[in-house]
């Protein structure tokens, strides 16, 4: 198989506790959860089985989740707390909460969609497909069936070049470019994010944009030596519009959208090929020498450089240790490289070899050693795989309009916690922090508390068919009480203990019950306790 020239077979003689954690971090970083019950029911009987049962999940929609949120850490494209198109004309109809969701998405679903369908992942910068929903559609103007899935693949309609997510307005708003820019922050993303190379770290001379400094960028070495390649780079996306704001939008569409102010107006235009010649300062197109015609060009050139294979390679496996795509091994980025390559550049095999690679594993000579700490994306879908509980609100206020609308408070940042918990917010704090925060610690507590409150109240309600996580609803009887707590340690922390080892957990239950009479508080009191514990917020 794929793997077997890449990944050494667990050791026969391995702990069951040592496969159940590999099994842990694998289904954390592929999936964003942490393994069922059953699956951890199977790596205990048999920990040779952990391939198997991470292949399984190379068709769950969670891995979809995950490449999601891959990408949206590395092109900075979820900015919901930044100025998004105004909700009149076409949005009128919307939240302003809906309309960044939706727009921040448009780019990110349709890598998603190559990804989870096992289509070539060098399709993200050369495919046809775009996805739309009905913001989308309505904003970007992306056909959008009304009677079909609220995403669905589409195409862009104004003619401009179609290279992928190369072609995407999301992409092309969040990386503006001022008109003395001329495109080159969005070509030093380019090559970047996908071919592995941080331009600006040719030369110490740093990123000017003023007119002025042209004639340096032409002449002085300390700018030639990045603007040889940014500048050629940058001339293949001539055509895009610099960006549009929400008050051009606001003022074109109350002056009724003249011809003159149009690509302002709904459906936005970030496409314009007159405004080509407004580059013609730039030299010919072109990625490191090789000549492109056209965005569509530039997207199948990075995709055919050698260096795109292992570059992909270092940030999937950065993505899942935590770490710098220039941090990852040179001899495990060439491994997983050549891997993804015999895929037929499958990235879910990808992230099955990354996952599972030896250097991964738990205890692994990584450079943060030990334990990785959960992204706010992977809590929020753990605990809501465990609990049913999503930490979501509504922040607006009375008569406001347009109103925000409902949240996510884990994994956004306008009304949200994912910055205090190391997250990233696409604009202002655009690396993560994977050591532990104070903040950090503060939210989970309060989110953890939320949920085991959720979860207890639903339980205790319910017949035992329809209960999530507290099998045997409240009971305060000891032998209930020490068989759902051992039931719990399984669920939630990943780990078998006997039901007479499990004193600590007793003491906790006990106590809560003794201080409030109260069964259901006493489980909430352990379920927040658990969903708190370095077992489940670190993997």
């Amino acid at each position: 198989m794929l793997l077997l020239a890449i990944l050494t077979a667990c050791n026969d003689e391995a702990s069951d506790g040592l496969a159940a954690e590999r099994l842990v971090r694998a289904s954390m970083a592929m999936r964003g959860v942490h393994p069922s019950v059953a699956e951890l029911d199977r790596i205990a009987a048999d920990p040779g089985s952990l391939e198997a049962i991470a292949r399984s999940w190379l068709d769950d929609p969670r891995i979809g989740d995950t490449v999601r949120d891959m990408h949206a850490e590395e092109l900075l494209v979820r900015i919901d707390a930044q100025p998004h198109p105004p909700a009149i004309g076409a949005l009128g109809d919307y939240d302003l909460g809906e309309i960044a969701r939706s727009l921040d998405e448009e780019p990110l679903r349709a890598i998603a969609e190559v990804v989870t369908s096992g289509r070539p992942y060098t399709e993200i910068l050369t495919g046809t497909t775009a996805m739309a929903d009905p913001i989308v559609s309505a904003a970007y103007g992306l056909p959008h069936d009304p009677n079909g899935a609220e995403w669905q693949p589409s195409w862009w309609t104004d003619g401009r070049p179609v290279a992928g997510i190369l072609s995407s307005s999301t992409l092309w708003q969040r990386h503006m470019s001022s008109d003395t820019n001329h495109h080159r922050a969005r070509a030093k993303l380019v090559a970047d994010v996908f071919l592995c190379d941080d331009i600006e770290l040719r030369s110490d001379a740093g990123i000017v944009e003023p007119a002025l400094a042209e004639e340096a960028v032409d002449a002085d070495p300390a700018c030639t030596i990045c603007h040889s390649v940014l500048d050629p780079l940058a001339s293949a996306m001539s055509g895009v519009r610099r960006y549009v704001l929400p008050s051009e939008t606001t003022n074109a569409i109350a002056l009724g959208c003249p011809d003159d102010l149009a690509w302002a107006c709904f459906p936005i235009g970030m496409w314009d090929e007159s405004l080509q010649e407004a580059d013609a300062m730039l030299p010919p197109p072109a990625l490191y020498g090789v000549p492109v015609d056209s965005l569509a060009d530039l997207g199948q050139a990075v995709v055919s450089d050698p260096r795109f294979p292992e570059c992909t390679a270092r940030r999937f496996f950065g993505y899942f240790a935590r770490i710098p795509p220039a941090q990852v091994d040179a001899s495990v980025a060439s491994e997983l490289a050549e891997a993804f390559v015999a895929s037929g550049f499958d990235a879910r095999e990808l992230m099955l070899a990354a996952a599972l690679h030896d250097r991964f594993a738990p205890g692994a000579a990584l450079d943060h050693v030990g334990t990785l700490q959960a992204r706010p994306e992977q809590l929020a879908r753990t605990i809501e795989a465990l609990t049913g509980y999503r930490f979501r609100g509504d922040p607006s206020v009375p008569g406001c309009d347009p109103c925000w609308g409902p949240v996510d408070f884990a994994t956004t940042d306008a009304f949200g916690l994912r910055t205090l918990m190391g997250g990233v917010d696409g604009w202002d704090v655009v690396d993560p922090e994977p050591r532990p925060l104070p903040t950090r610690e503060i939210a989970i507590a309060w989110w953890a508390e939320e949920a085991a409150a959720f979860v207890v109240d639903h339980d205790a309600a319910a017949v035992p068919e329809e209960r999530t996580l507290l099998a045997e609803g409240v009971p305060s009887s000891p032998a209930l009480v020490r068989r759902q707590l051992a039931a719990l340690h399984v669920a939630i922390l990943g780990e078998w203990v006997a039901e007479g080892d499990l004193d600590a957990s007793v003491a906790l239950w006990d106590g809560a019950f003794a201080r409030s009479g109260d069964a259901a508080h006493a489980w909430k009191v352990v379920v927040a306790a658990m969903l708190q514990d370095d077992r489940l917020v670190m993997y």
